[in-house]
């Protein structure tokens, strides 16, 4: 699972054609074709538009007014944010209704490889560089190809507030390396994953997002996962580069998560064998594991629901608090990771695990594998 190629999972995000047709300060705007757009322009509410929309100014706003946008499996993208390398700000998108793409549906970041990237560029120059301070509000994504939407490395402060994401048969939104400060709230996130078998949401060596009043449902294998990319392929994957963010700081909260096996992981690669994906963090206990990398981040006044497991926790530091937890099957909070336990004697530490509840008969916390915590 883990080795699958990102592009099979996920697809590029091509810059516009040159030919691409723009459409600047336009109301009442139909396409039948790839379109790219800036200052402020709104759709027909009768309209139902093809191809890709692209924003690559800052200072833009779409407003689709409830119109659809529906791929036809024919675009890999339905919408680019995409700051080829320069500035890029306060853009936003509202009220649209995206469907069938050929891969994700929404990609925000600068698209150009990686390690280009960061071998041309200060980290302080790539933030400089790369989006900020985008809203994405009210958006429905039905049945994209792959992801829902992709926030692309050192993206920051990003919004999704009020989205609904359906059917992804990857994860529904994803946090990439190195971004920060992002937030997804009041979103419904439904049936995700289960053709990749992958969670609703991942964040990835990315740091102080807020995961909050969302409801997730029927997303099979996880709703929120947060671990470190382990530096998979990058002897040979020129795009692959070493994560150096934590995934730290985030804030899980007031989340309804129902009917998955995990609801939130963290420090969800811990303990996975990932022998085969040539980690360029380096391997411990025969070759097999990778060290994550996720400390204090917060799962707080979440209600877990029809789940195998409300929360694991496989890293140290960690805070989940005032939680409940109903009709769970097998333990409500799991604290503890096996193979670093094992082979480095490190078992978790420093967890704080208070003021839950849990009205299932399912344990409310199993200390596992030497971990510790206080209750």
């Amino acid at each position: 699972m883990l080795a699958t190629s990102l592009l099979l999972l996920w697809g590029e995000a091509p810059a516009a054609p040159a030919n691409t047709p723009v459409l600047k300060d336009k109301e009442n705007a139909c396409w039948d074709k790839s379109v790219e757009i800036q200052g402020k322009v709104s759709m027909a509410k009768t309209c139902t538009a093809q191809g890709t929309v692209f924003i690559n100014s800052s200072n833009t706003s779409l407003d689709c007014n409830g119109a659809t946008i529906d791929l036809q499996r024919q675009f890999d993208n339905g919408l680019v944010i995409d700051s080829e390398g320069k500035k890029l700000e306060n853009v936003q998108v509202q009220n649209c209704v995206f469907k069938n793409s050929k891969f994700r549906t929404v990609y925000i970041g600068w698209n150009a490889p990686d390690r280009e990237k960061e071998e041309g560029n200060s980290r302080e120059k790539l933030y400089e560089v790369t989006p900020r301070k985008i809203n994405l509000t009210n958006i429905s994504i039905e049945n994209p190809g792959s992801s829902g939407i992709y926030i692309d490395d050192y993206v920051q402060e990003t919004v999704i507030d009020k989205a609904r994401i359906e059917n992804s048969p990857a994860m529904a939104v994803y946090f990439e390396h190195s971004s920060k400060n992002n937030t997804l709230r009041g979103s419904q996130i439904i049936n995700a994953g289960s053709r990749d078998k992958r969670e609703a949401v991942s964040i990835d060596s990315s740091s102080n997002n807020t995961i909050e009043s969302n409801t997730f449902t029927n997303n099979k294998y996880g709703a929120v996962f947060l671990y470190r990319n382990c530096g998979e392929k990058f002897s040979k994957d020129k795009n692959q580069v070493l994560r150096w963010m934590p995934t730290a700081g985030n804030i899980i909260k007031s989340n309804q998560i129902s009917g998955s096996k995990v609801g939130v992981w963290i420090a969800s690669r811990q303990s996975v064998d990932q022998k085969n994906i040539g980690c360029g963090i380096g391997y411990y206990g025969d070759k097999k594991y990778a060290l994550d990398d996720v400390k204090n981040n917060t799962i707080e006044g979440n209600t877990f629901e029809s789940s195998d497991i409300g929360v694991i926790v496989e890293d140290d530091d960690n805070k989940v608090t005032g939680n409940q937890f109903k009709d769970i099957s097998k333990i409500a909070i799991r604290v503890g990771t096996p193979m670093r336990s094992k082979y480095l004697g490190k078992p978790v530490k420093g967890t704080v695990v208070e003021q839950n509840r849990n009205s299932s008969s399912a344990p409310t916390v199993r200390y596992m594998w030497g971990s510790q915590g206080t209750q």
